[in-house]
């Protein structure tokens, strides 16, 4: 959390979303839940990536912007939509479907706390889902950038999360 508001400010509105609870926050800012307050997908819970523009500069915002509204058109099994970009003043917020699952943080603590390491066939059925999702985001990238639409040119993994 940011430290400079508190918790009822994080919880504010963001354009048609309404957060109900701050999941993780990292380099890039909170990641929240939330729920979409108004149009078709009304009531869907979604998750909020805001990224606060002065933690990252003026081009990395509109970068991120860019790569968000590209990342919108990408839609695979293995990954997880991007399906709004809310280019607000600040923060910018990246919307994607919310998948509740264990983290891969909580495995691995889990793991720790019961001094048993991962077993081999979960650490490399983690690995290969992870290598399947680059493989798609990568071939779904290419496919853009083969149809003429140069902006899909830049790295296609610069804001896997």
């Amino acid at each position: 959390m940011d430290g400079t508001r508190d918790a009822a400010a994080e919880l504010e509105r963001v354009g048609r979303y309404q957060p109900v609870a701050e999941l993780a926050s990292g380099p890039l800012g909170p990641l929240s839940a939330a729920y979409v307050c108004s149009g078709v997908e009304e009531g869907r819970i979604v998750a909020l990536r805001r990224i606060p523009l002065q933690a990252v500069g003026r081009e990395l915002s509109q970068q991120l912007s860019r790569a968000g509204i590209i990342a919108m058109s990408i839609r695979h099994a293995r990954l997880t939509a991007v399906l709004d970009v809310v280019l607000a003043a600040d923060p910018l917020t990246l919307v994607s479907g919310y998948m509740e699952a264990a983290s891969l943080r909580s495995v691995m603590k889990n793991a720790a706390s019961q001094r048993t390491p991962l077993s081999p066939s979960v650490a490399v059925g983690i690995v290969c889902d992870l290598l399947r999702a680059l493989r798609a985001a990568r071939d779904l990238w290419r496919e853009g950038t083969m149809a003429g639409d140069g902006a899909r040119a830049a790295n296609p993994h610069g804001g896997l999360l």
